[in-house]
């Protein structure tokens, strides 16, 4: 009995980890790309430093680790690779510009410098990034043994290792590499390591709370430490751009900062299950299993009406409740209008009938 409760508290602990993650991104973008170049406030630079390494990780605890064989499953993995991720890519920076050629060719270099010069939604980066990480991902998959699960972990340890190296240490170029070539090696980096790191998370999750407690307590203290350590080089880590400033700090941050964010999943798991037993989970997990939609569409509502609209009620600054009311209204009208899509035309979302994905046609 106790085996088949383990992948339900394992969905609902990523799920949940997924929603905190979304509600940062939302949070993260209430400062516009002037504010992040420019001086953005500290909680900016904590939630920069957090949020997209979280999301690659947790990408990677979702990813099945199969090799491809054969010609008909490379087949159906890349057609489902790029109706998931590549079309409403190029639809929806489509949606949110002028559309022409000029704009059209940019959209196709698909890094976060050409985005911007179309007026679109330059967050839309995360996509094909995340296109290119996933093929890299994949062919690791492919060369590295199956050998039982230490092994596979510490297989997976190198080309992690090397997949972060060759994007910190490739060349800056001004427009960006094409469909973000070189972050792409660092988020597959984190994909790996969501990968190798998904049975210990687990295992963390039954850890008495505690304890759970203990690990927050210290990761948010290290975290601290490393900030206080690094002072004014302490900056926005804008890994859109491939600007990470020290890759050593940065990489801390990351794992701190997303650890931290999973002993707060946990958590909240735990308090739903022990403590709290009238505590319903399954809006977060709802939510954290919606998160494409959501990404997708709150950043133009949140940006150009309701962070103008709560800044002026509440004195023309902003400031931390102007942030905060933002977010949490673009998140819930964001997660409406994703239900709708989803039941009208889900192809926007990225989602896609199996006959679609195998290419049958159902005539």
């Amino acid at each position: 009995m106790p085996e088949k409760k383990r992948p339900k508290r394992r969905v609902e602990i990523i799920d949940v980890a997924k929603c905190f993650a979304i509600f940062m991104v939302i949070l993260g973008h209430t400062a516009t790309n002037e504010e992040l170049l420019g001086d953005p406030p500290l909680l900016i630079k904590v939630l920069y430093s957090i949020h997209m390494p979280l999301f690659f990780f947790l990408s990677g605890m979702s990813i099945s680790l199969k090799p491809l064989k054969g010609r008909a499953e490379w087949k159906f993995f890349l057609r489902k690779t790029v109706l998931t991720i590549v079309i409403p890519y190029l639809l929806w920076a489509m949606i949110y510009c002028s559309f022409n050629f000029e704009n059209l060719g940019w959209i196709l270099y698909g890094s976060w410098n050409a985005l911007g010069k179309t007026g679109t939604v330059t967050s839309l980066w995360y996509l094909s990034c995340l296109f290119v990480a996933r093929l890299l991902v994949q062919a690791v998959i492919q060369i590295v043994p199956r050998n039982g699960r230490m092994s596979r972990r510490m297989d997976y340890f190198i080309p992690m290792a090397i997949c972060l190296l060759i994007g910190v240490l490739l060349p800056d170029i001004s427009i960006g590499y094409p469909w973000c070539f070189n972050v792409a090696f660092v988020a597959a980096g984190f994909i790996l390591m969501g990968m190798a790191a998904k049975h210990t998370v687990i295992g963390i999750s039954v850890q008495k709370g505690w304890v759970l407690f203990a690990y927050l307590a210290v990761s948010v203290g290290l975290y601290a430490l490393l900030a206080v350590l690094q002072g004014d080089g302490f900056g926005v880590m804008m890994m859109c751009r491939g600007a990470y400033g020290n890759p050593v700090f940065a990489l801390g941050y990351a794992l701190l900062g997303g650890f931290a964010v999973f002993i707060l999943a946990m958590l909240a798991k735990r308090l739903a299950d022990e403590w709290l037993a009238r505590l319903d989970l399954k809006p977060l997990v709802y939510l954290g299993q919606h998160t494409m939609g959501v990404f997708l569409l709150h950043k133009p509502m949140l940006q150009s009406v309701f962070i103008p609209f709560f800044r002026n009620l509440l004195g023309g600054e902003m400031n931390i409740s102007v942030r905060l009311l933002a977010t949490v209204v673009s998140l819930l009208v964001s997660l409406w209008l994703c239900r709708l899509i989803e039941y009208y035309i889900p192809e926007l979302v990225g989602i896609f009938s199996k006959d679609i994905i195998l290419g049958r046609d159902k005539a």
